[in-house]
């Protein structure tokens, strides 16, 4: 399988949701997802960005599926002590990182954009923003290590 253009896709069989990657040429295989009812958040490159339990986000997975043997690793995760605020979660052009807005549990009325490297799993805060501020972040999109854009 071609790793570099890929997409994934839901099936739905008898109320039993299963998990596909593809490429361009339809050749398909099962992702093997951890726990019964994942979000799948965003794909890039060969890597899949997901929360283990819908409706449930208490944590981001970022996989890697390698091509020749069908097989996938878990290579950076993070514990959300909050609230994941989606769509606004997605990989940076370099696919070095990968950042997510969330509302933390202990002050719901602030929101934090967190920053997961993704070779190193640590985590980094670059802004925070009270629910009251009417410039809350609503959309962003990381930029690089250093930089966001947020409108």
């Amino acid at each position: 399988m071609d790793k570099r253009r890929f997409f994934h896709f839901a099936k739905s069989t008898d109320g039993t949701t299963t998990f596909h990657v593809s490429n361009i040429k339809s050749e398909c295989y099962n992702l093997e997802l951890e726990r019964a009812n994942p979000d799948i958040i965003d794909v890039q490159n060969n890597m899949i960005a997901y929360t283990p339990i819908s409706n449930y986000q208490d944590e981001i997975k970022i996989l890697t599926f390698n091509a020749e043997d069908k097989s996938t690793k878990v290579i950076a995760e993070a514990k959300i002590d909050g609230v994941l605020r989606l769509p606004s979660a997605g990989f940076s052009p370099n696919s070095k990182n990968f950042a997510f807005l969330y509302a933390p549990q202990e002050t719901p009325i602030i929101q934090r954009v967190n920053i997961l490297d993704i070779n190193s799993n640590m985590l980094s805060t670059i802004k925070e923003k009270n629910f009251n501020d009417k410039k809350l972040l609503k959309v962003f999109q990381v930029l690089n290590e250093k930089m966001i854009q947020s409108y």
